[in-house]
């Protein structure tokens, strides 16, 4: 049985709807994600690396409080994940 797999507008979605920059940076600069996988083009990772990602962002958020100028990069795509999943808006949509 093959493995699941989600598009970056899913996992966009996951993070807080980042933009697609954003998450190009997550795994390319900050290496928040593993590579994903590719086919025909098309950006593909796995719900348990997305998940898993998920938990080391909020590792880095926890680390941003005690070394700011290191976490200071994350912290705009870890709290829009972090709203996210507690069912809140985006802090950039400023409560429209």
């Amino acid at each position: 049985m093959e493995a699941k797999r989600i598009k970056a507008a899913q996992v966009r979605e996951m993070f807080g709807n980042c933009s697609t920059a954003t998450l190009y940076r997550m795994w390319k600069t900050y290496q928040i994600l593993p590579p994903p996988t590719v086919i025909r083009g098309i950006n593909y990772w796995t719900p348990q690396e997305v998940e898993r990602a998920f938990q080391e962002s909020q590792k880095a958020e926890v680390k941003a409080d005690t070394t700011p100028s290191q976490a200071a990069p994350l912290t705009n795509a870890v709290d829009r994940a972090a709203n996210a999943r507690r069912g809140k808006k985006a802090a950039t949509q400023g409560g429209r």
